[in-house]
């Protein structure tokens, strides 16, 4: 019985993956805007209603496929950030603010999938608050973690100190490790690229099932920050000014997600995280033809004169 139910389920895992690969490729051609069941159904050769038992509706399959594409893009940076030497990894919402979580490869549902952010209450793709609201959720928890933040700094630093044959973390290398590789996955998947930072599609809502894989770069930057911090490689750079005001309570939302790391410097966070999406848009849409295109130099340039921005070294 229970090996019967197991091959159906394979069987309809593997449909479904057959049901989103030839979903990319209507991106490809027709955009999200024009993405049809239907459409999806002819070309696998399935009734047309058939496929309404494995994706409901148009939104629901978009839902999918942006959930995928948020989760590939982490997976491509988290995977840099640990190639590179990293002694950080990505927080889970079930891992105290050490620094220090296991990082690994996960799959949409999981909780500790990329260890990436947990929310309850968002909407990211057809909601631009949607991430800050998820930020905001999860910087609520971490904060009311945060009074032991400096001991665990310290403890980060004497661990790593004291590891065996450890040696120095070049900081720089990872942030361009990770900067390369959100680039380098975009250039190679632009269709699914521009579903999530592309043009909203008319009419989508986006769930809160989106949420969570959508913040897991910012808050792998985040990470690399705080363990910055805790090694003395982050210095806050004197001309970087104090958010007050409406600004200093957005900033404030982040507090709690780096325990340590200076209001200041999570405001050119920020402006870091949409720099580097910026660019990239440029890019892929064809805004630097005749200016900075070929745009590998201009990238790379860009990306160490960031570091410098928040304070790197």
């Amino acid at each position: 019985m229970n090996a019967g139910r197991t091959a159906r389920e394979r069987a309809r895992a593997e449909l479904s993956d057959e049901i989103k690969a030839v979903a990319r490729r209507q991106l490809a051609t027709v955009g999200a805007q024009g993405l049809s069941l239907r459409a999806v159904s002819r070309e696998l050769g399935m009734v047309s209603s058939a496929i309404y038992r494995y994706f409901p509706s148009r939104d629901d399959l978009l839902t999918v496929l942006i959930i995928d594409a948020y989760d590939a893009l982490g997976e491509a940076a988290e995977a840099a950030a640990v190639k590179s030497g990293a002694a950080f990894a990505v927080r889970s919402p079930e891992t105290p603010d050490t620094g220090l979580a296991d990082t690994g490869s996960g799959s949409v549902g999981s909780a500790d999938a990329g260890a990436t952010l947990a929310t309850e209450s968002a909407e990211v793709a057809s909601n631009p608050q949607g991430a800050e609201v998820a930020l905001e959720a999860q910087g609520a928890e971490a904060a009311r973690e945060a009074q032991g933040a400096e001991a665990a700094r310290e403890a980060v630093a004497g661990d790593r100190e004291a590891a065996p044959g450890a040696g120095a973390w070049d900081v720089l290398e990872t942030w361009g490790a990770v900067f390369a590789a959100v680039r380098d996955w975009a250039r190679a998947n632009p269709q699914e690229y521009a579903l999530i930072y592309g043009s909203p599609v008319l009419g989508y809502q986006a769930p809160q099932a989106t949420v969570q894989p959508a913040v897991r770069v910012p808050i792998l930057i985040l990470g690399l920050l705080q363990q910055a911090d805790a090694e003395g490689r982050l210095v806050p750079p004197d001309d970087a000014p104090e958010p007050d005001g409406v600004l200093a309570s957005q900033v404030n939302v982040l507090v709690g997600l780096a325990p340590g790391v200076p209001p200041r410097v999570l405001l050119r966070m920020v402006i870091v995280w949409t720099q580097l999406f910026g660019m990239i848009n440029f890019e892929l849409f064809g805004q630097l033809v005749g200016s900075m295109d070929p745009a590998d130099e201009f990238f790379a340039s860009a990306t160490k004169q960031m570091a410098t921005f928040v304070g790197l070294s």
